[in-house]
């Protein structure tokens, strides 16, 4: 709902123009821009490298041209799991506490924008699972910090899901079952499914 809402704001705000809704998008590729400078300095790229590679991926024309003239969740979601991923690197393992908080806001927020970005955060799961299983995990605080993100995630996206899970699973299901119009299309049987 956050970026129809983000949409909502602008018209409000700048007026009924069809160019003030692609003005979200602007700063969604702002978001994507600094994900990609800050990846690129987690990969221990010198300044100007980094601003250097962030300016050639911003600025190339298809990133331009998808991103600020389509009005798209797709964008705007794929720039904040790039600014979660590039927060959870930052999280020094899951040490520190102000980049943990950090990340499961960003986390909130992506998910808030599209439902379908929780399977992309698998590989997040996968590396924090790894952080939380080592030696070092009881004493460094990383399962506190993993506590705090997930009630900050849980605070800032349950409003959401609990009230609206079954339409979201009939949702991608419907795509991906039987009842989906591309599987009986393929499959040349005839569909008479109406949703839920």
């Amino acid at each position: 709902p956050l970026y129809m809402t983000l949409g909502t704001v602008a018209h409000l705000l700048l007026g009924l123009s069809a160019e003030n809704a692609y003005a979200i998008n602007a700063i969604f590729h702002f978001v994507f821009s600094w994900s990609c400078y800050l990846l690129f300095r987690y990969a221990r790229a010198g300044r100007f490298v980094s601003v250097l590679g962030t300016f050639l991926v911003a600025f190339t024309p298809s990133t331009v041209d998808y991103a600020l003239r389509h009005y798209m969740t797709d964008y705007a979601a794929a720039a904040v799991y790039l600014y979660a991923t590039a927060l959870l690197l930052q999280t020094r393992s899951l040490t520190s506490r102000r980049k943990s908080t950090a990340y499961a806001v960003s986390v909130g927020f992506s998910l808030l924008i599209k439902s379908s970005l929780i399977l992309y955060y698998l590989p997040h799961g996968a590396i924090l699972a790894t952080w939380l299983i080592s030696p070092r995990a009881k004493r460094t605080g990383r399962w506190l910090n993993f506590l705090r993100l997930t009630v900050i995630g849980l605070l800032m996206v349950g409003w959401f899901y609990v009230a609206n899970i079954r339409q979201i699973l009939a949702y991608y299901l419907g795509w991906a079952g039987s009842r989906s119009v591309i599987t009986t299309s393929v499959a040349g049987i005839a569909s008479t499914w109406d949703g839920l």
